[in-house]
């Protein structure tokens, strides 16, 4: 577990950051991928398909531009997006260790 001033969530609606906030207090947000990336050992990818390679463009910026500094040697990417090999990940943002899960919609809880 995590304490909510470790996390740090990053959406491009500034709405989305404002509902974090109110409902997560204590979670950190932020307006830049880079920034929300830095030194964080979990990347979780929670993104549709078609926004992936975005993603995967600013952490390969963060890590090219800062090294350890903008994306830790340890950091874990963990996707929940679907379709998107795990290949692609490495390739695309420089992070040797991803992780896959799927969610499983019909188990969801109200």
């Amino acid at each position: 577990l995590q304490i909510p001033s470790s996390i740090t969530a990053f959406d491009v609606s500034d709405e989305a950051l404002k509902r974090v906030e109110e409902l997560y207090p204590g979670v950190q947000v932020s307006n830049s991928i880079q920034d929300s990336v830095k030194d964080a050992n979990l990347i979780v990818y929670a993104v549709k398909p078609q926004n992936v390679g975005k993603v995967h463009a600013e952490i390969r910026r963060a890590k090219e531009e800062r090294g350890a500094d903008g994306v830790r040697d340890d950091a874990i990417i963990l996707s929940v997006a679907a379709g998107t090999p795990i290949a692609s990940f490495v390739h695309g943002s420089l992070v040797d260790k991803v992780a896959r899960s799927m969610p499983n919609t019909p188990a969801q809880s109200k």
